[in-house]
Order: structure tokens, then sequence, then C-alpha cells
């Protein structure tokens, strides 16, 4: 277990806490506590100082794990979950349940990575995600980064974790508002506060600040997709930076061209190790001038300079 203490970007304290190589489904827990993890926690955390990074690595867990750990998880923003094992029924659904149970107590998080094991290495079964993402993860409304790698994830279900929960009212309303700024200045009760604003039937702002502002990274590598994109991709209209590397079966067609030209702030993507043929990748070069092919980058752990500039 590792704890670090640092500043936000507010100048108030704030945590990061790692938990790996822990059987977090013990059920030996002080009596005083209903779970380990919240003993682990009570134990870590600092008088005044919120948690908002946590890492749960190479642990043993379950859906108890996490039992009355809300208060303590709830300014978490960002999580990591990599390469655990359920040792009860040792099922994919024991694990997704366990994952269900952990992301509904972070409602907040901003970056998330839920990884499972790479076939080279030798940890476990690791993670795995054949049913497809918990209802708690599409749930999420302030998502702007996700990686869900070597999970075994069939496709992209659709939900307000792809667009912020933002409406296409709310979305028109944010473009009308954009194309209209140099012309309506914002009210000053509400410009301070970046919130909504309490005179609305004066300040056309509020909806821009209403609104989140969605994914702008994605990272899908080493996955099960399988033909075309998933649809719901196109709902991501603030993606920026894309990874689809090591789905050997994932193809690009004309009409997933035509989802990915209408990412208008995609600048970047990863399809190595895929069947996009280098004909497909030209004609959606075309259709997308700013778009930079790469190669494989990782995963959010070892955040790049690109990636960390994607959620600026």
């Amino acid at each position: 277990m590792r704890w670090k203490r640092g500043t936000g970007a507010d100048g108030t304290a704030e945590g990061a806490l790692r938990v790996r190589h822990a059987e977090l489904d013990r059920r030996d827990a002080p009596p005083w506590d209903a779970s380990f993890l919240r003993s682990i926690l009570r134990a870590a955390l600092l008088p005044g100082v919120p948690l908002r990074a946590l890492a749960v690595a190479e642990s043993c867990i379950q859906d108890s794990t996490f039992r009355d750990c809300g208060a303590l998880l709830a300014a978490v923003t960002k999580l990591t979950v990599y390469s655990n094992a359920e040792r009860g029924s040792g099922t994919h659904e024991a694990l997704q349940a366990a994952l269900q149970a952990l992301v509904v107590l972070v409602p907040g998080v901003r970056r998330l990575e839920l990884s499972g094991t790479p076939a080279e290495h030798v940890w476990g079964a690791g993670w795995s995600l054949p049913s497809g993402l918990p209802p708690a993860v599409t749930a999420l409304r302030h998502l702007e980064a996700l990686a869900v790698a070597d999970a075994q994830l069939p496709s992209l279900p659709e939900g307000p974790y792809l667009t912020g929960g933002q409406t296409a009212g709310m979305k028109q309303s944010r473009a009308c508002l954009l194309a209209c700024l140099p012309a309506v200045p914002p009210c000053h009760a509400c410009m301070p506060r970046l919130s909504a604003c309490s005179h609305p039937h004066r300040c056309p702002w509020t909806p821009l600040h209403l609104a989140p502002a969605g994914l702008t990274y994605l990272n899908l590598r080493g996955n099960s997709l399988a033909g075309p994109l998933p649809p719901a991709l196109g709902a991501a209209t603030a993606l920026r930076a894309l990874r689809l590397q090591f789905n050997p079966q994932l193809c690009l067609t004309p009409a997933c061209v035509d989802t990915l030209a209408r990412l208008p702030r995609l600048t970047s993507i990863c399809l190595e190790e895929t069947c996009a043929s280098p004909a497909q990748a030209a004609h959606l070069a075309r259709r997308l001038p700013q778009l930079q092919f790469v190669e494989g980058i990782g995963i959010i752990t070892g955040w790049t300079g690109y990636e960390l500039e994607c959620l600026t």
C-alpha cells in the first residue's frame, strides 16, 4: 500500500492511494469496520485530506470489498483497477459485480482505467469483461478519459459516459453559444463561479456551464471488438484521442469512416493490429486531415504528454 499527499489545482490538500497485492476479500476485518478495505482507508486517510486518486492492482476483491466505503471514496476523480481477481466464485460475473460495487461509489470520477492482464503476462486471469461494461460505468456523467484494456470487452454500449450526459438540445445550445461568444458577453454573476447562472432569463451562458464536456480520451486496447466500430462511438463528439490497437477482428468499413469523420475534435488514433487496411486508413485521413495515426502508447497508467493535453 502506498499513500501520497499532494496539492490540487485549487491549492487544497488531496491524497492518492495505491493498493497492490492485497487480499481485499478477507473476512477478518476489525469488528468496528464493515470490510477490510474500509479499515485500510480509515487508517491511511488523513483528516481533512480528501482521497482524489485510487488504484487497486493485482489484488483479490469481491462486491463486499467496498461495503460502507462510500463516504471515504466520494471525492475520487481518478480510479485505476488493474489485473484483479475474484476468488469466491471466480466468474466473470463476480468480477463485474465487484466493479459495479466500486464504481457506483465514485460518481464524480473523471479518469477511469479498467485493465485486465495482457496475454504475455503470467499474473492470474486478470480482469475480464466479456459481458460488457457494468451499468455504473455507462452511467458516469463526468468522465473525461476511459481505458478498458485487455479485458475481452466485446463492444461499446451507449450511455451518458460518452457524452457527459448532454442531450441533443444541450449540444445545440452549446454550439449556438460558442458561435455567439463575441456578441454575447457572459453574465458577471455567473462567470466567476463557472456554474449555473442565477439570472437564467438574462444570461444565455447558463446551458454552457451546465453541459459537461464529454469523453476526450478512449482506449480500447486488446479487447474482443469484432466487425465494424461500435455505433455508440458516434456519440462521443468531444473525443480527441482514440486507441483501438490489438483488436485483430475490428474492421474499418466506409460506415465506420463516416462515424469517425463526424467526431470533429478527433486528432489522434491508433489502429495497430486491427483489420484496417492502408487504403481504409488513407480514406479516413482524407476525411479528417487533422488526424494523426500513432503507434500504441499504452494505457492511462503511463499518461503521455499528448494524452494529458487531451484532458486540458
